[in-house]
């Protein structure tokens, strides 16, 4: 995964969190919480992730968001809806195959499902999603947009849950196409955006 998508996952994620920690914390609150408290809960919570490893190539960004929140003029919410915006922007730029590798990358740090890619003398170890280089390459176009399902193989007593995951992150379907054993082949669709573009199923 290039580093700029692993910046923006990163960021994303961190943005994301914030925001959630402070609404949650203010929801019970009676009136407006004034943005001094408003920065002191950011603060707080920002501070208490910097030393996650996820967050490892955001320590720039992370020193700069708590000095807004400790500047007394600063407004670290603003600032992080400005963040999330621009990611925004990335996210509308991402292709299918960038997509993909983040779905790979949710896998894993979710369900902790490895991936990698098939060999002739691959041996199937469980929870490993394995896929063919050939495929990949025929499955996207010369912009790294999916064209046609891809192939993945799999070896798992958790099927059920994997299938959820992926389902439920919006992006592909999936669907069993056949049964060896256990080891089990699977098909990953790309669902239709926003512009009706490229299905790929």
């Amino acid at each position: 995964m290039s580093k700029n998508l692993k910046h923006y996952q990163a960021t994303t994620q961190l943005v994301t969190h914030a925001l959630f920690a402070l609404y949650f914390q203010i929801q019970g609150n009676k009136g407006y919480t004034p943005i001094k408290r408003r920065n002191e809960i950011l603060v707080k919570f920002i501070k208490g992730q910097q030393k996650k490893a996820v967050y490892s190539t955001l320590k720039k960004e992370i020193k700069t968001m708590l000095a807004i929140g400790r500047n007394p003029k600063g407004n670290l919410e603003e600032r992080l809806h400005d963040i999330n915006r621009l990611n925004l922007e990335y996210k509308a730029k991402l292709t299918h195959a960038d997509e993909l590798y983040i779905l790979f990358n949710h896998l894993f740090e979710a369900l902790n499902f490895t991936s990698q890619l098939t060999k002739p003398d691959t041996e199937i170890e469980e929870d490993t999603l394995y896929m063919n280089q050939s495929e990949i390459e025929e499955g996207f176009d010369e912009r790294n947009n999916q064209i046609k399902p891809l192939s993945v193989t799999v070896k798992t007593q958790r099927l059920e849950a994997l299938m959820a995951y992926v389902e439920s992150q919006g992006s592909y379907t999936i669907e069993v196409t056949h049964t060896d054993s256990e080891v089990v082949s699977l098909l990953l669709h790309k669902k239709v955006d926003a512009e009706g573009q490229n299905k790929a199923s």
